[in-house]
This record gives C-alpha cells, sequence and structure tokens, in this order.
C-alpha cells in the first residue's frame, strides 16, 4: 500500500527515495496492494527530528560546530505564551518555554486528547551519527539528493547541524535512551535513533514514548501553576493586525468563542492530509488516497496562518508511502494504520498479489509502485 504526506523537499528519509537491494541477507516480506494508495501522516523519523531541532534550536545555541546563526536575542525570563497543537512540535515548544522561564504557557489543542499524529510515529528520530565518521555535510547532501534539489536549504542546514543537539536534549533533559540506531531510506549512515525493545522482544514505540514523556514533564510539580491545557478548543483565527503582529486567538470551545492574549504565538497544529481545503487546493489528486493521518489533520493552522498574512511553501509535495497495514474485510477504507519505513529498514521486501516482488533493485520505490 502507498500512504501520503510529507513535502518533498524536506528529508533524506523520504520513502520515494528509498533504494532497494535484492542481495538483501535477511528479509521478510511486506504484502502490498498496488492500487490502494495512503496518504501518511506528519508521524516519520524526518518529522520527529524537524519538530524538535526547530523548537529547541530557538532557545539553544547548542554544542559543537555550527554554522547556522541561532537566537541570541532572547531573555532567560518571558511573558506569556500561546501554543496552537497538542503534538510534538507543540509539547515541545511548551516544555522549552517553561524550562526557559516563561511566566504563563496555554496550550491549545482541538482534541480531547494531546498527542496528534506524532504519538502515532514508530520508525525513529534521525540525527547525525557521531558514533561513525558520519558528519552535517554528510547529512546535507543525502537530503538534498533525497529531496531532488528543490529543498530549502536553510532549513536542511539547520536540521543537519542542529541534529544532535535535538537528540541531546531528548536524551539528557527527558532522560529519553534513544540509544539505537538503524539506516533507513535515502542515508549513507545509520541515523534513525529509537529505543531499544522491551524485555519481552517487542519494539517500543518512538512516537508515543516521547509524548507520554513530554506530558509527563509538564504535569510536574516546577510547571503547574504556569500552564494551561486547553482540551475540545478550535482556534478560529488570530488577533492581531499587521502593524501589531498577532496578539493572541480567537478560540471555540462548547460553542463559546473566547479571546486569548498572550505575548507570543507557537502556531503548532500539523499538517493537511487527512482532507480540507489545502489538499484540494494543492494536492488534489492525492485526495482520492486513503490516509494515515488522524482526523484532527486538516491544516486549520495553516490556513488561519495564511489570511493573517503568513507565508507558506511546498504545499503541492505530498509524500505518498508505499505500505500500510490493511483491513482484509475493508482494504480499501479511507483510513488505514501506519506500515513504517523501518520494516524495510529491516530487511523487508515487497510483493504484489502473487508472491513475486515488485519493486527492481536501485529503483525509486514510490514512483515504481505510483
Amino acid at each position: 500500500m502507498s500512504l501520503r504526506h510529507r513535502r518533498k523537499g524536506e528529508v533524506a528519509d523520504l520513502a520515494e527515495n528509498e533504494v532497494v537491494d535484492n542481495e538483501t541477507p535477511k528479509s521478510r516480506r511486506v504484502g502490498v496492494n498496488p492500487i490502494a494508495k495512503v496518504r501518511i501522516a506528519l508521524v516519520s523519523v524526518f518529522v520527529l527530528a524537524i519538530v524538535v531541532i526547530t523548537l529547541h534550536s530557538l532557545w539553544n545555541t547548542g554544542k559543537g560546530p555550527t554554522r547556522m546563526a541561532m537566537r541570541s536575542d532572547i531573555p532567560s525570563t518571558r511573558g506569556s505564551t500561546i501554543v496552537v497543537g497538542g503534538g510534538l512540535a507543540g509539547l515541545t515548544a511548551a516544555v522549552t518555554a517553561l524550562e526557559h522561564g516563561c511566566r504563563s504557557v496555554t496550550i491549545i489543542e482541538k482534541n480531547a486528547f494531546l498527542g496528534g499524529n506524532s504519538a502515532k510515529a514508530t520508525s525513529g528520530m534521525n540525527s547525525v551519527n557521531t558514533n561513525e565518521s558520519d558528519s552535517p555535510d554528510r547529512f546535507i547532501a543525502d537530503t538534498l539528493k533525497a529531496g531532488h534539489e528543490i529543498n530549502d536549504e536553510n532549513l536542511v542546514q539547520m536540521v543537519a547541524f542542529q541534529s544532535a543537539g535535538a537528540l541531546r536534549w531528548l536524551r539528557e533533559t527527558l532522560k529519553l535512551d534513544m540509544k539505537d540506531s538503524t539506516r533507513l531510506g535515502g542515508h549513507s549512515f545509520r541515523r534513525t535513533w529509537r529505543f531499544s525493545p522491551m524485555p519481552d522482544g517487542r519494539p517500543q514505540p518512538v512516537g508515543w514514548t516521547i509524548m507520554k514523556t513530554l506530558m509527563d514533564a509538564l504535569k510536574s510539580d516546577e510547571y503547574k501553576d504556569r500552564l494551561n491545557i486547553k482540551l475540545n478548543s478550535a482556534v478560529k483565527g488570530f488577533l492581531g493586525s499587521e502593524e501589531n503582529g498577532v496578539l493572541g486567538v480567537l478560540s471555540e470551545s462548547s460553542g463559546e468563542m473566547e479571546e486569548i492574549r498572550a505575548d507570543a504565538v507557537v502556531l503548532a497544529s500539523g499538517g493537511y492530509c487527512a482532507g480540507g481545503d489545502i489538499l484540494l487546493k494543492y494536492a488534489g489528486e492525492n485526495a482520492k488516497f486513503p490516509t494515515t493521518n488522524g482526523p484532527w489533520a486538516t491544516g486549520d493552522g495553516i490556513t488561519f496562518g495564511m489570511e493573517f498574512g503568513a507565508a507558506a511553501r511546498d504545499l503541492e509535495h505530498v509524500q505518498v508511502h508505499p505500505t500500510s497495514f490493511v483491513n482484509k474485510s475493508d482494504p480499501f477504507a479511507t483510513t488505514n494504520f501506519l506500515a513504517p519505513e523501518s520494516l524495510r529498514g529491516t530487511g523487508g521486501i515487497l510483493v504484489n498479489g502473487e508472491g513475486r516482488r515488485c519493486v527492481p533493485t536501485q529503483a525509486r520505490l514510490t514512483a515504481t509502485l505510483v
């Protein structure tokens, strides 16, 4: 099966750039229905990396060599902050703001729970492997190649040079033991980090484990007097003007509208591949495919941001991921569960309904299937 979502220019681990090797010694078969295609949620390894890196790097100059100019004008104490979205990006922003002395943080989440699509991530998080002869420059080269050279090069450089610091933050601040690494599609080194298997051999779910740890951190006594979490609350727009900038948000809960003002607003509301106007407008040819997104991923924040004057790019670049778990009793369901790239990274191969391999050696995987 194929899945869908991710801007093409973003990273080296896109499944569409995966190289298949017929010489893989220990392979396991992964069945594929080449007819049904699925839109991938924002849950794969790169997204885990970029949201932590982007938000963490705003507050941290990091350690070790870097070519990226990081923010140095942020004071040690701040006023109030609104975070729109309760996924990995949002909770990372909230924890980091509280760590650095923010007086009050309000998380606004339209669902009845936190986690978003981030909680579904299973493959791992990408970071330069300092245990091997890997380097940020090699990470950059792999990413540009995988993105067909249309990447945002500033973003690629930030990811490559700040990835080790973001991983260190997860390990040292959140005490997450992400020590196992593997090499997945598009990478020339073992850059995908995850947790060691549980005692019974089962893998630890990467996304859920990170999200649960962040949720627990936010519940600590240290932050309880400075944190407000509003669930079942949907942001309907921004408060402010072109002259004054964003001053807050307009939120709706149980039919009641509320204006919430703050000194800063972090927009971390996720993607748009569960459907909605953005998907139809920019990538409508993919709207007929099933998705692995949760129903909440409708691009609301992107829409409100653009209406307020924010710029967006590459919205037409949506990944078609090659595998998902399919319910035999409902093979054409509009929503399926992701069968992650890690299955292929550990030796899985793709076969057709007759049990024959359907992707040639050294092929670009999704391009061949589609």
